[in-house]
């Protein structure tokens, strides 16, 4: 029972039997027969067959929402009796922002797959911080990859902080404050600024919560009725980081987004706090893989080092 209890599990997270079957390293074909094999126990169907995948009957609902939780308490005691690492078969799903992150990643990833073979990892790049905190909310993924400082931390969220991140300004190597030590607000008050907010709104974010030291930033560009001669107006990061290297002006972004340096000075931004990367999930995720990743990244990242352009962590 637990065998069939397990497929249908699966075949209900991943909505497909191919998918549930790839997770457990079985057939298609046998997830579909455990399954079958399941309902005909019951005496009840638990799972639409669409052409698409698979869709819960209301009685499957409502076996997962009983039988889920219970799942993955016998996988753990099993576990723990055994002495070995969690290696479920469980799935776990993380979503960060893109390349610049990798250097993070990648790394606690592949340690995660070295110690926990058996956990079957899932990622998906997505540059909108405000979709994938719904994701991560509505429970599509586990484990979000972002800043503490850029939002409020409710109490329904946990955070396992991985390295440091800082504002830094991103200069053009045509420009005079490209041999500069640093950055300061009133330097920008006589150069061409890429923002990625509008002055004419306050705090006019792409997304409305946005990075709160963005705005300190519009603040100190509107305070006393000042502003720089010239503001572009970048949607978002990689386009900001692109206008600037191709002269258009100079840019303020977090340290930790950029991927490629290349044809741009990077200097220190006025005193800037530091900001902490790391990963958001959800207190109410009972999901054994979760904790695995969590033990991971501590083991990985005992201090917070600093994570610079280029993916340099120092």
């Amino acid at each position: 029972m637990l065998k069939k209890l397990r497929c249908f599990f699966f075949a209900a997270e991943y909505e497909s039997f191919s998918k549930a079957g790839k997770a457990l390293y079985i057939s298609q074909s046998a997830v579909s027969q455990q399954v079958l094999s399941l309902e005909k126990a019951l005496g009840t169907t638990l799972l639409n067959r669409t052409e698409k995948g698979v869709e819960l009957t209301p009685a499957g609902e409502h076996l997962l929402k009983r039988c889920k939780p219970l799942l993955r308490e016998l996988e753990t005691a099993l576990a723990e009796v055994s002495g070995s690492k969690p290696q479920s078969g469980f799935h776990l799903r993380v979503m960060y922002r893109g390349t610049a992150e990798d250097a993070v990643v990648v790394p606690l990833i592949a340690g995660l797959r070295q110690n926990a073979p058996g956990i079957t990892v899932e990622i998906e790049k997505l540059s909108s911080t405000k979709n994938r905190m719904a994701a991560l909310r509505n429970g599509s993924v586990d484990a979000v990859l972002g800043k503490r400082k850029a939002r409020m931390i409710a109490g329904d969220l946990g955070f396992v902080p991985l390295c440091k991140t800082r504002l830094v300004a991103v200069v053009p190597p045509t420009n005079p404050l490209s041999n500069a030590e640093r950055v300061t607000y009133d330097d920008l008050l006589d150069q061409p600024v890429i923002a990625m907010f509008k002055l004419d709104s306050h705090l006019a974010f792409r997304e409305p919560s946005g990075d709160l030291r963005h705005q300190s930033l519009h603040d100190a560009l509107t305070k006393d009725h000042r502003q720089p001669d010239l503001i572009t107006y970048a949607q978002d990061t990689q386009s900001a980081l692109t206008l600037a290297k191709a002269g258009a002006g100079i840019t303020l972004i977090d340290s930790a987004w950029i991927a490629d340096s290349t044809g741009v000075c990077i200097l220190p931004f006025e005193e800037q706090d530091e900001d902490e990367l790391g990963f958001f999930y959800c207190l109410s995720n009972e999901n054994p893989a979760l904790e695995t990743l969590i033990k991971e990244a501590q083991a990985q990242f005992p201090e917070l080092r600093y994570l610079g352009p280029d993916g340099r962590l120092s």
